[in-house]
């Protein structure tokens, strides 16, 4: 309907879809999740974009590497990289507009039609890393250099565009994994400081998060931490 309407519509995955099962196949079929995927389906038949971010379980189940998927594929979702930016123009379409490579990142510079930059970035790599060392650690060092690098580009493109920040972990959260919650894991304070800086510099408009099994929007979180 949103489309019907002339509307932008960008589905985004924001981590832990594979839950329990890090058998793909098996999480994409467990109820909920199944009729999430048909939906997602048939989104992208109708020609609407999907994107995803890593999220804690997606490391603990393997290397980003496993998960990458540039195109379309067995997932419901592009994931080219496990840090990257995706320009949606006024019409609603959507292209990666990020390269990274020998951490090195660069950005195209924003046309005039477009709408919104989404910024997705890998948190999990910095707050839900391996617990031993070996491969994994190893990938979870170069996602956050992958990271690093990507910010700084940001920082050094004019910003014609806003900015939205797409992580698994919030940034600030008043539900159970925010400063003083249950499981505190998602707080400024705890983000890498390359995040963070980006953050105070105000690259962003915004944050969209997941993580915390909660529902909540809002336009200051100053009251809430």
């Amino acid at each position: 309907a949103r489309r019907r309407a002339g509307v932008p519509v960008v589905l985004l995955w924001l981590g832990d879809v594979l839950g329990d099962d890090c058998d793909p196949a098996v999480a994409l079929a467990r109820p909920g999740v199944r009729e999430l995927v048909r939906v997602a389906r048939s989104h992208e038949a109708a020609g609407g974009p999907s994107f995803a971010v890593l999220g804690a379980h997606e490391w603990r189940c393997g290397a980003p590497a496993v998960h990458l998927q540039p195109g379309s594929g067995p997932r419901p979702w592009r994931l080219p990289a496990a840090n990257y930016v995706v320009r949606v123009n006024q019409g609603g379409a959507t292209r990666v507009v990020s390269n990274c490579s020998d951490r090195m990142c660069t950005v195209e510079p924003a046309g005039p039609d477009a709408l919104v930059d989404l910024v997705l970035l890998d948190t999990a790599a910095w707050l839900g890393p391996p617990a031993e060392g070996g491969p994994l650690l190893t990938a979870a060092d170069t996602s956050l250099a992958q990271q690093q690098a990507l910010l700084a580009a940001l920082e050094q493109s004019p910003q014609t565009t806003p900015r939205l920040l797409v992580t698994h972990h919030p940034i600030e959260t008043a539900g159970p994994h925010g400063q003083g919650g249950l499981y505190p894991d998602s707080a400024f304070s705890l983000h890498p400081a390359p995040l963070r800086r980006a953050i105070d510099l105000g690259l962003f408009a915004g944050a969209l998060s997941g993580h915390d099994r909660s529902l909540s929007a809002t336009a200051d979180i100053a009251d809430a931490v």
